[in-house]
C-alpha cells in the first residue's frame, strides 16, 4: 500500500527558531500518525490473513477427515466383493 504524503517537510528558519520547532515537532507528530495507522493497517491484515489461514486449515482437515472415511469404506468395499468373486 503505497502513500504519499500531503504535507511537506518544514523548512528552517533562523529568525524564527521557535516557530521552525514548533512546525518539525508538527510535522513529526503528523509523520508518527501516518505510520501508526499504517502499522494499524498491516496488523489488521495480519490478522485477517491468520483467520483466513486457520480456516483454511480447518478445511483441510475435514477433507483428510473425509478421505479417510472414504478410504475405509473402499477397503471394506473391496474386500466385499473379493468375497463375492469367490462364492462364484
Amino acid at each position: 500500500m503505497a502513500t504519499i504524503l500531503s504535507k511537506s517537510p518544514p523548512t528552517y528558519n533562523a529568525n524564527n527558531v521557535q516557530g521552525s520547532v514548533k512546525q518539525i515537532t508538527d510535522y513529526l507528530r503528523y509523520l508518527h500518525e501516518n505510520v501508526d495507522f499504517l502499522l494499524g493497517q498491516l496488523k489488521k491484515k495480519d490478522t485477517d490473513t491468520y483467520d483466513t489461514l486457520a480456516k483454511i486449515q480447518e478445511t483441510l482437515s475435514s477433507i483428510k477427515s473425509s478421505i479417510s472415511t472414504i478410504e475405509a469404506e473402499y477397503t471394506a468395499l473391496e474386500a466385499r466383493v473379493s468375497a463375492l468373486e469367490k462364492v462364484k
